[in-house]
């Protein structure tokens, strides 16, 4: 008594890879002294395949030969096909099995398995930008999404945790079978991520409602840009007064100012000058400071004039950041 049985996909995907599972079960009280599986993969399904050894495969149609089977004992087999992009029918795939030996129980040597498509939703998420570089940039998204079901979805929301509040727009809520819509999403960059490196990555997720209920989240492929930064810093000295040196004990009275000139934040800055004899600097922040980008230290400091620099009729200085 050869029985065979049939496992397959209950939705139907299309673009996607469907596989069967095929049971050949001796239920009788002898053994079988062999037998052949045949399952002809129905139409629309295409590359119909089989990974399983002894089993041959002629267009959409594949065999597979089987040696003795104890009783009690039982064999599986696998087919697998495609199912085309935008294919929205149901399938009924049907195998049957054949002994070597007389059937006594008719009616158990065949099984069906009937798939449908399922209502759903594909997302894929991209962007033009190929680098981060300036706190305050707005990165534009664009976020593709297909009903790729044979109902219409309702409903549909876009939803971006990284997305500025209110940029994310859609052009539609809900879509027929096969329909695509594009939405955009901003994000402005933050100082935070310049200063954290790496890259920026972003994905969204879309929730509709088909006639059976809601459908479950999908969520878009992650987008990858890359965060450069550009450190950077400048010093710039100046002294009061500017073209003549004061008198003996007189004060020059030098001011350090200190720009961050990158992109990123910098820490533990200070100003220092090995001039001897120069008074402590007075900074308006006590050093090191962290400096945001454009953000500025002040300092001042003051040095008085004496014999040697008056004989070389010059007074140099020079500091660093």
């Amino acid at each position: 008594d050869l029985a065979i049985t049939k496992v397959g996909p209950t939705p139907l995907i299309p673009g996607d890879t469907v596989s069967y599972t095929l049971t050949v079960a001796n239920n009788g009280a002898g053994n079988s002294g062999g037998f052949v599986v045949t399952d002809t993969v129905p139409a629309p399904l295409t590359n119909v395949a089989s990974p399983t050894a002894g089993c041959t495969v002629a267009g959409s149609t594949v065999t597979c030969t089987s040696g003795p089977l104890l009783a009690g004992q039982s064999r599986d087999f696998t087919v697998t096909a495609d199912v085309p992009p935008g294919q929205f029918l149901c399938v009924t795939n049907t195998a049957s099995v054949l002994g070597n030996e007389n059937d006594p129980v008719p009616g158990n040597n065949s099984a069906s398995v009937e798939s449908c498509p399922a209502p759903g939703l594909a997302a894929e998420k991209s962007t033009a930008f190929t680098q981060v570089d300036t706190p305050g940039q707005i990165i534009t998204y664009d976020v593709t999404v297909r009903n790729t079901g044979p109902v219409t979805v309702t409903d549909i929301v876009v939803t971006d945790p990284n997305a500025d509040p209110g940029s994310v727009l859609c052009p539609l809520t809900a879509l027929g079978p096969g329909q695509t819509m594009t939405c955009t999403a901003e994000h402005t960059v933050t100082q935070a991520e310049l200063d954290g490196g790496g890259v920026l990555e972003n994905t969204a997720t879309v929730t509709g409602d088909a006639p059976g209920g809601p459908l479950p989240p999908v969520d878009t492929n992650t987008v990858p840009i890359p965060i450069t930064q550009l450190p950077g810093i400048s010093l710039v000295k100046s002294s009061d007064p500017v073209d003549s040196i004061p008198a003996l004990h007189q004060l020059i009275t030098y001011t350090f100012v200190a720009t961050n000139t990158g992109n990123v934040t910098l820490d533990d800055v200070t100003i220092t000058d090995p001039m001897p004899n120069l008074s402590t600097l007075v900074c308006d922040r006590t050093a090191p400071v962290s400096l945001a980008p454009n953000e500025q230290l002040t300092c001042t400091a003051t040095y008085a004039v004496d014999q040697l620099d008056l004989d070389n009729n010059i007074v140099q200085n020079s500091a660093a950041v």
